[in-house]
């Protein structure tokens, strides 16, 4: 995980001449395409501590289950999605790559444990409505199509007319502004989000409130 965090970083090394040879490993030229492959890595390496940890605890767990001969071992139900499962599954490659490389959570998140996945995996979720989700998420789309046509505020700052504004009119541009900045992330946070639950996997929301609703 450590390793993963510190190559991730290093692209920040490569202007210099002894760390030329990480060229290679930033430069879309040589793959990666337009999203390269550090810009996501964040989330991998929190995917990477979610499976370390679920896994330590699921063997921890599972240990000290077999030493109490008290513990009747067919009475054990499994009820939540973030449960322990089988040392096995923490041993399987594919499940491995299945929760590092899901389409869905690759690019933007959020980030689920990886218990959870793999619960899903076999029993898709029901606690979220997909389809009013999807209409709460064409809503918040229809509403950024509308600012951006009826509100300009972004060909506005670029264009160097702000410093012909009174200090009012500065203040609600950047304020609408920060409002549509807000919403675009929604959009974008939100659409992987309902992806993931179309394919049967509950994720955390991590767009919850208006930036304003900070009571």
């Amino acid at each position: 995980t450590i390793s993963v965090l510190f190559l991730k970083e290093s692209y920040r090394l490569q202007q210099y001449p002894a760390f030329q040879f990480l060229v290679y490993f930033f430069d879309t030229r040589f793959g990666g395409g337009m999203y390269s492959w550090r810009l996501p890595a964040n989330f991998m390496v929190l995917r990477m501590v979610s499976f370390n940890m679920d896994s330590y605890w699921a063997h921890h767990q599972h240990r000290k289950s077999s030493n109490d001969v008290s513990i009747d071992s067919t009475a054990i139900t499994t009820t939540n999605d973030d449960d322990s499962h089988p040392d096995s599954a923490y041993d399987s490659l594919l499940s491995y790559s299945a929760y590092m490389l899901y389409a869905p959570l690759y690019i933007a998140g959020p980030v689920t444990t990886f218990n959870a996945f793999l619960s899903y995996s076999k029993r898709r979720q029901t606690t979220e409505n997909v389809a009013i989700y999807a209409i709460r998420w064409l809503g918040c789309l229809l509403l950024m199509e509308y600012f951006t046509h009826r509100f300009p505020f972004f060909a506005v700052i670029s264009s160097g007319l702000v410093q012909h504004l009174t200090i009012a009119e500065t203040a609600v541009l950047f304020y609408l502004t920060l409002k549509i900045m807000w919403l675009k992330f929604l959009l974008i946070w939100r659409f992987f989000r309902l992806w993931a639950l179309a394919d049967g996997v509950f994720v955390p929301e991590n767009m919850i409130r208006c930036m304003s609703n900070n009571c």
